[in-house]
Formats: C-alpha cells, sequence, structure tokens
C-alpha cells in the first residue's frame, strides 16, 4: 500500500494546472482555427505561431525552443510565489 504522499506524487496533474503550448504548422492556416479552438478550451494553454513548415522542431528549433522555455520559466516563476 502506498502512502498519501507517494500517492500524491505519482498522481496525474490536474487538467487545470498543466500548462499547454499548442504550436501549429505555419503551412496550415487552414487548422489555425482548429488549434486555437484547442487552445482556448483549457484553461492553461496559449496558442503561438512559428513560421515553419511540417517539421517547426526542425525548420525553426530556436524559435520553437523559445516558445517552450517562455511557458516553463513563467510556469516556474507563479510556483515560486
Amino acid at each position: 500500500m502506498r502512502s498519501p504522499a507517494t500517492s500524491r506524487a505519482t498522481s496525474p496533474p490536474r487538467l487545470e494546472t498543466c500548462r499547454a503550448l499548442s504550436l501549429p504548422l505555419h503551412s496550415s492556416p487552414a487548422r489555425w482555427a482548429a488549434v486555437r479552438e484547442l487552445a482556448a478550451s483549457l484553461p492553461s494553454a496559449e496558442f503561438r505561431l512559428v513560421d515553419t513548415g511540417h517539421t517547426p522542431r526542425y525548420e525553426a528549433p530556436a524559435a520553437v525552443a523559445a516558445a517552450v522555455r517562455d511557458v516553463l520559466e513563467r510556469t516556474l516563476a507563479e510556483r515560486r510565489e
């Protein structure tokens, strides 16, 4: 049997406390609305557009990394408060 501390540590985070970052393909503007809608439906999500084709992490690694880093830094700052 797990102790309460162990159970809490292994429990999945609640949706409203999870950050989400939506990075749609720049070359697929028809899908932007669906991705924006998805981001809007999640409590802590945001939509970012990176100027790339089908493989953003390879075509614009610095821009993708900057977007992810920004979300992580803000999340950590909020948790420190």
